[in-house]
């Protein structure tokens, strides 16, 4: 559970993967990205060493009295507002091949609270009963699981299992000898079912079929991907990994000629260093249109955590991100309350966030780091420090 070797092994496969030239899309990665992205990767190994000596799992976890059905009942009742809204259920509605935006999708401002706070319950279930081994609280892990299923969410599923699989190898029962054998087959069945779940989607926006070929010639598929006999399905995880960095060279081929200034800092640091809910809603109230840098063209649009800093600030506006991706999580780990149950659930979320910074600016995904409040508010309130929160017969803190 180590948020700087979650960036540093994530920041290696992908530029391992870039290197394969299995797009005939993207640039080729110049000198001055790979000494960055190099220096960043070395620079997180020996930060990483740090942290192993400062962050260290509860021995005897305490977890608090909290009725778990009430609160799965609680969240579903959420869910169910979003498919009223939407007016069908999501997975439903694209079986039955109904019309459905997943752009649109959700309540106004509820459903940010829904999918944030359900995602982070959904770890703390997971973890709960990796502890306490009660099989209850893995069926209502599976059920609140299987709500990223019902939105059809690929995003969310990813995530909140990436973060179950973080908790699990924090203090999950398994032997040192399977784990390198058991993680391989576990994510070479994920990424699988996601390129599953893309074809299923590209091949009904086409009103065709399942096929593969669609997206294998969106992506430009070269003959070395095709030669090397992998199933088709996993171009849709190399595109997604890679075509972040390809974007990002992109960018470094194309400056922006804007002048490095307190104003344009300013605007970097709303648009990419806090959360995009916040952001959106101070560029609506003092009219700022977020810059947008280059991509190698629709449909990958997403770049990394770097891109919109290098589009407001250049190299400077990179290398302020970097330093900031390194004072993070000792930032958060000073919010969370020490040797609690739920700052083990935040630093599992954290690394999550870590090992998909160079996919997207994951700090200001509100859908994924905003998961981050909840264990610091559900740590003061278990010692004490907050009486806001009322679960089962007492509130969270009062001990029997």
């Amino acid at each position: 559970m180590n948020p700087f070797f979650g960036y540093a092994a994530a920041c290696s496969i992908t530029l391992i993967l870039y290197s394969l030239h299995w797009s005939g899309r993207y640039p080729p990665l110049s000198a001055s990205l790979g000494i960055f992205l190099g220096a960043t990767i070395l620079i997180h190994l020996l930060t990483g060493q740090l942290w192993k000596r400062s962050f260290s799992l509860t021995s005897s976890p305490r977890f608090p009295a909290i009725n778990h059905f009430r609160v799965t009942a609680v969240i579903y009742a959420l869910w169910t507002l979003d498919f009223i809204y939407e007016g069908g259920v999501p997975l439903i509605k694209i079986l039955l091949h109904q019309p459905y935006n997943y752009r649109l999708f959700g309540f106004p401002t509820v459903h940010v609270f829904t999918v944030t706070f359900a995602s982070c319950y959904t770890v703390f279930l997971f973890y709960q009963f990796l502890v306490t081994k009660k099989g209850y609280l893995l069926l209502l892990w599976t059920a609140n699981l299987m709500a990223a299923v019902l939105i059809y969410s690929r995003a969310m599923l990813v995530f909140n299992l990436v973060s179950c699989a973080f908790v699990w190898l924090g203090v999950g029962p398994y032997r040192k000898s399977l784990l390198i054998p058991a993680a391989i087959i576990a994510l070479s069945i994920l990424l699988y079912l996601f390129g599953v779940l893309g074809n299923l989607r590209v091949s009904r926006e086409a009103g065709k079929a399942y096929t593969n070929d669609l997206f294998l010639e969106v992506g430009k598929a070269t003959p070395e991907f095709a030669a090397t006999g992998i199933p088709k399905e996993y171009f849709w995880s190399y595109v997604y990994l890679t075509s972040p960095i390809a974007n990002l060279q992109t960018n470094l081929n194309h400056p922006k000629p804007l002048p490095i200034s307190g104003v344009a800092s300013g605007q970097m640091v709303i648009n990419e260093f806090l959360f995009d809910f916040i952001s959106k809603r101070v560029n609506r109230y003092t009219g700022h249109t977020p810059l947008e840098g280059y991509t190698i063209g629709p449909p990958f649009n997403v770049s990394t955590v770097y891109s919109g800093s290098f589009t407001y600030q250049q190299w400077p506006g990179m290398i302020a991100m970097a330093l900031f991706l390194v004072a993070l999580p000792w930032l958060y780990l000073k919010c969370t309350v020490r040797h609690s149950v739920f700052s083990t659930v935040g630093i599992s979320i954290l690394c999550t966030i870590y090992c998909f910074l160079l996919y997207d600016n994951t700090i200001r995904f509100t859908g994924l780091a905003f998961q981050l409040v909840y264990p610091v508010l559900a740590g003061w309130i278990d010692r004490g420090k907050l009486k806001l929160l009322v679960l089962k017969d007492k509130p969270i803190g009062v001990k029997p």
